[in-house]
């Protein structure tokens, strides 16, 4: 199983960083909709 995170929080993604999941911030639509 993959996991991959799309936040808008930055603390969000650091602590699932040292769990071991990637991930990047996105803050408007149009980016979530690209990284989809």
């Amino acid at each position: 199983m993959k996991i991959f995170l799309l936040s808008d929080n930055t603390h969000t993604l650091s602590g699932m960083r040292l769990s071991g999941v990637e991930g990047i911030v996105v803050h408007e639509r149009e980016e979530i909709l690209k990284e989809l």
